[in-house]
């Protein structure tokens, strides 16, 4: 795209009319005397100039023999980049922005290398996976680390991933959640949704500690060591309540991140008042969770030839029990960000 044309062209720019039509075209019409509309040099200036900006703007040069350089900058400028990719692809500057990529094939590896993060600071990378199928891997340039890890990092299907360089060997991930933030996810209870993309489920499993650095440099072994050498545990917090770590608060004393608790119940108490033993067995007011019958019996006292009377604790009859101690709830997925 450049100004260019068949003939009958100026070197300067024509002015806009003093009198314009302003509307929409027609055709014109005889019986009104209307004219058609007539385009006239000022329109085909201001479009022209509307299109060499674009492609200005995205820091190209115009030239009229290349057809697709609407189309490249338009990419440039809104970061956008479609890459059907099966194999190996090694990545360039042209390729920065948003990478939306498509593994056609099931159980395909894709692997895109990065360029040199020194080339070009604050240059960003966002790549999403458009199909469920196979797995993406994103790999730094040799000498280059992505968050302070050579592996490559995987991208799992429906996810994204987003990096941006130090302008010098390291790419930086662009996080809106910190890794190690835990959430809970109302997502349906089966293998696919028990946890949302770019988080892992809180289930206690073992996952490798080279594939999810910055998870492994968050939470460490707090939660497991997994085999102790290539894999750590994720938090299992299935069937549990999160508590707030006491930090030297004085409520929950002597606990430590990441430690369990069992359950436990404050204490009940309950009373039986003026308990006295004599021929009629007098017991006065019996209160709380106490309960007080006559059992028919004789006392065992050989003093006295008095009826026996029971005494017996139960919880339920003050407050609602089970066989675990709970306040209200509802049953949601734990999820920890990767």
């Amino acid at each position: 795209m450049d100004r260019v044309y068949k003939d009958g062209a100026a070197i300067d720019p024509p002015l806009a009319p003093l009198s314009p039509s302003v509307g929409y075209p027609t055709d014109g019409d005889q019986g009104t005397n209307t004219i058609a509309t007539q385009p006239g040099e000022y329109w085909f200036h201001m479009v022209t100039e509307s299109l060499v900006k674009v492609i200005e703007g995205a820091g190209l040069t115009p030239d009229h023999e290349d057809l697709t350089q609407l189309t490249e900058s338009i990419r440039r400028l809104s970061k956008t980049n479609v890459l059907h990719l099966q194999g190996t692809r090694f990545l360039t500057v042209d390729d920065a922005g948003s990478v939306f990529v498509d593994l056609p094939s099931p159980n395909t590896l894709g692997v895109m290398y990065l360029p040199e993060a020194s080339l070009l600071p604050g240059m960003e990378f966002e790549f999403t996976v458009t199909s469920n199928h196979g797995f993406l891997q994103i790999a730094p340039f040799s000498g280059d680390t992505v968050d302070g890890g050579v592996w490559p990092h995987q991208v799992d299907k429906y996810s994204s991933f987003k990096i941006k360089s130090d302008g010098v060997n390291t790419w930086r991930r662009v996080l809106a959640t910190p890794v190690g933030t835990v959430a809970a996810f109302a997502g349906r209870a089966s293998i696919d949704y028990a946890a949302p993309a770019g988080w892992w489920h809180c289930n206690g499993e073992a996952v490798r500690r080279d594939y999810w650095p910055n998870l492994f440099s968050t939470i460490g072994e707090t939660y497991g060591p997994g085999n102790g050498t290539t894999t750590f545990n994720l938090p299992d917090l299935r069937g549990e309540f999160v508590r707030g770590a006491d930090d030297g608060r004085s409520i929950d004393v002597g606990r430590t991140l990441g430690t369990p608790q069992l359950d436990a119940l404050q204490n009940i108490t309950g009373g039986v008042e003026n308990i006295q033993i004599d021929e009629t067995s007098v017991i006065g007011a019996v209160t709380g969770a106490f309960q007080a019958t006559d059992n028919g019996a004789n006392g065992n006292s050989a003093a006295f030839n008095s009826p026996g009377i029971d005494i017996t604790f139960d919880a339920s009859r003050v407050a609602r029990t089970a066989d675990e101690t709970r306040p209200r709830n509802v049953a949601m997925h734990y999820c920890i960000k990767y």
